[in-house]
């Protein structure tokens, strides 16, 4: 069976099922952090691991009438919510459904919050956005 690679054409960023308008892309990163256990005596190092976690960033062209766009950014203006986005799903793949998302069924606390939200403009072209985004408590890869 040949290897199906993935284009970032197919990939998208949404709420729920909605999508958010004019995002040109999305970076996840699953962090582990590693602590060393080396003892006096040993020959070769020794680590463990410890606590994950979970961040992400998305860029884009803000829409003034994406009301997606505006939960992003009223996260962190307002607090809505206290900064969390419910539902918020990064797509590998939006014809396969395979996604990453808060796992509020491992723990119904977790959630997905947006640390900071930055637009940016110059006089000769649009104008854009970013905004950085930590996952609290378990995310989980949701394979369609």
């Amino acid at each position: 069976m040949a290897d199906t690679s993935l284009t970032g054409q197919n990939g998208a960023l949404k709420i729920s099922s909605t999508t958010i308008a004019y995002v040109t892309d999305w970076e996840v990163t699953f962090n582990q952090a590693t602590y060393e256990i080396s003892a006096l005596g040993d020959s070769v190092r020794s680590f463990t691991i410890g606590i994950r976690d979970f961040e992400a960033s998305v860029t884009g062209i803000v829409s003034s009438s994406d009301a997606s766009q505006s939960t992003l950014r009223q996260a962190v203006i307002s607090g809505t919510n206290n900064g969390a986005v419910d539902n918020l799903r990064f797509y590998d793949d939006v014809d396969n459904a395979t996604y990453y998302h808060a796992d509020t069924a491992t723990n119904a606390d977790a959630e997905l919050l947006i640390e900071n939200y930055v637009e940016t403009a110059n006089f000769d072209g649009t104008i854009g956005f970013s905004c950085s985004i930590r996952g609290s408590h378990q995310v989980a890869l949701v394979e369609g």
